[in-house]
């Protein structure tokens, strides 16, 4: 009954579920469209993010995440296979879904990639008995 119900915990719920529904639409795999290694950090790129804040003298501690995003720009290129998808990478780095797609967004609008919606997969055969 409504009355029962709470509007924060079902705004919660659409949340999560619109959260849900944008991986699915933006869940993307990667190809690339280059030989080698990419200089994050040249100015005709700006991908290089840094964990600290160079022109800060007493340059702030590394946090978790920083060491994550640090890790994920190491590994990237590796991903552009046309097979790893963004969840994937999400969970393997354990950074936010919606960041990676921005991140690799930047990539493909330097024509560094190719982003193509990820092949769904037919979910494997299951021998149940019946009733």
């Amino acid at each position: 009954s409504p009355e029962l119900m709470d509007e924060k915990m079902l705004n919660e719920t659409l949340e999560v579920v619109y959260e849900t529904l944008l991986m699915f639409e933006h869940d993307v795999v990667a190809t690339r469209n280059f030989k080698g290694l990419v200089a994050l950090s040249h100015p005709k790129h700006n991908l290089y993010y840094p964990m600290t804040d160079p022109s800060k003298h007493d340059r702030e501690e590394v946090n978790e995440m920083g060491l994550r995003w640090n890790y994920l720009m190491d590994c990237i290129p590796r991903y552009f296979d046309g097979q790893t998808r963004i969840i994937q990478i999400a969970e393997r780095h354990q950074l936010p879904f919606n960041n990676i797609y921005e991140y690799l967004q930047k990539f493909s609008d330097k024509d560094l990639v190719t982003l193509s919606p990820a092949p769904f997969k037919e979910p494997k055969k299951r021998n149940i008995p019946p009733y």
